[in-house]
């Protein structure tokens, strides 16, 4: 229960610099206000804030309850956790998923969105499999026919990337 309420506060904390910085942001684009994109910053970071604050309210409130009915029920050792059970293998899973978001975000920012995307999605699906030798394959296909979707999308709806490294 701890741990879930760290997780709320990190993201109310994230929430709050995400704001602040979002005023840094320069509304002149390639061609002038490219979608109006400090706007949707500001807005995305009041929705996290929000949602933020009602999952650390949700926490505290889902910890006091809990706390009355240990309370009440502590003399039983035999009671059974109604919570979730996570493997090892699950938690690492998660590690490594939360690792490739952030080498994600990098590459996005400095090598380009279609290539890191790219070796993003197939990484993110081939572990899915759990990195099965046959299954590289099947994740390889989705990765490059998501890839190849959004980029016929974003040059329908002309959305601009800016120029990095590759693409």
């Amino acid at each position: 229960m701890k741990k879930n309420m760290i997780i709320q506060a990190a993201l109310l904390i994230c929430a709050i610099l995400f704001l602040i910085t979002s005023s840094n942001i320069s509304t002149l684009g390639f061609n002038g206000d490219v979608l109006n994109q400090k706007n949707y910053v500001i807005i995305l970071s009041w929705l996290l804030i929000v949602l933020s604050t009602g999952g650390v309210i949700r926490e505290y409130l889902l910890h006091r309850k809990n706390k009355h009915t240990e309370e009440i029920q502590y003399d039983e050792e035999e009671m059974q956790s109604d919570g979730i059970k996570i493997s090892n293998n699950s938690r690492m899973k998660i590690v490594i998923s939360m690792i490739l978001l952030f080498v994600f975000v990098l590459g996005f920012t400095y090598i380009g969105y279609y290539v890191t995307s790219l070796i993003f999605v197939f990484l993110l699906t081939w572990l899915m499999f759990d990195w099965a030798r046959k299954k590289w394959v099947i994740s390889l296909m989705f990765s490059v026919g998501l890839n190849g979707i959004l980029f016929i999308l974003f040059n329908l709806i002309n959305v601009y990337f800016p120029k990095t490294l590759l693409f």
